[in-house]
């Protein structure tokens, strides 16, 4: 869409990055209501119909089995990890079918937002904007936007919330801008829609730098799940050639301290894995 902006942008009127989100300052949240926050649009982005009460029964019934697994080895502290671990898979589970959401959605949410975008520049409504192209997108795009538009436009929703609902259902950092920069547009008018002309640029930066800094990372990730594979696959190698080992691991103190830290050092890795993949969600 970049020939769009020679005719649509107004260098004179554009707001700057400072001014863009004054108007909307996101009230400081406790840590606990981050984590439920977080769970609930996980979630929401995979499509699930359960409540957040729900989900933590399910996390407490695989915890539970996590901890019988545990017994099994006669292993308070590795029964307590375990505990830990398999209360934790469930939202695993929920992340990632939430996460191949994600990316069927990336894959067509750039062309969407700068269809919108072109149309609202003209139409100076962004729910017409939408429902003049609505047939352009794909699924599931299409169903989330005559959702919103359904929300505002028939059932007098405001568009703050609907937007904010739709922001979360997407789960993409660029279309979070461009929801803030909506409701700006929303409450002030005016040369206000000139700003969300940076978008469709911002989307092509983003998976510009998303790719270059998986390229970097990939081999470092590769390294650590080879490093976490070596762990479990010693401790069997060791029970496979010793048959007096797994009674030295169950049945003695040593034995039993050798295994919890075996699996502490296994989930601890698995873990930075897991950091290093959130600290690069830009």
């Amino acid at each position: 869409m970049n020939f769009l902006k020679p005719k649509l942008r107004k260098p004179e009127t554009r707001i700057k990055k400072f001014e863009k989100w004054e108007a909307i300052k996101p009230k400081e949240k406790g840590y606990i209501e981050k984590i439920n926050e977080n769970i609930q649009n996980t979630i929401i982005q995979g499509g699930f119909k359960i409540k957040l009460s729900e989900f933590y029964l399910i996390s407490l019934i695989s915890g539970i089995v996590g901890w019988i697994i545990g017994s099994l080895l006669k292993n308070f502290l590795v029964s307590l990890m375990l505990f830990a671990v398999f209360s934790y898979l469930p939202y695993k589970y929920f992340y990632t079918i939430a996460n191949s959401y994600k990316n069927k959605i990336n894959a067509q949410l750039e062309n969407a937002v700068s269809i919108i975008i072109a149309a609202f520049q003209s139409r100076e409504d962004l729910i017409l904007a939408i429902k003049d192209n609505i047939n352009n997108f794909q699924e599931p795009l299409k169903t989330y936007f005559i959702e919103f538009v359904n929300k505002v436009d028939k059932f007098g929703m405001s568009f703050d919330e609907s937007i904010d609902e739709l922001a979360v259902k997407i789960g993409h950092p660029i279309f979070d801008d461009f929801a803030k920069l909506a409701k700006i547009h929303y409450e002030k008018g005016g040369d206000t829609k000139y700003a969300l002309l940076d978008i469709p640029e911002d989307f092509r930066d983003h998976k510009l730098i998303m790719s270059e800094i998986d390229a970097e990372i990939s081999p470092i990730k590769i390294l650590g799940y080879i490093f976490a594979g070596t762990i479990p696959a010693t401790l069997l190698f060791q029970r496979l050639t010793n048959k007096m080992y797994y009674d030295l691991l169950i049945n003695t103190t040593v034995g039993r301290i050798t295994v919890f830290v075996a699996f502490l050092m296994f989930f601890i890795t698995l873990y930075q894995i897991k950091k290093i993949d959130k600290q690069i969600k830009i």
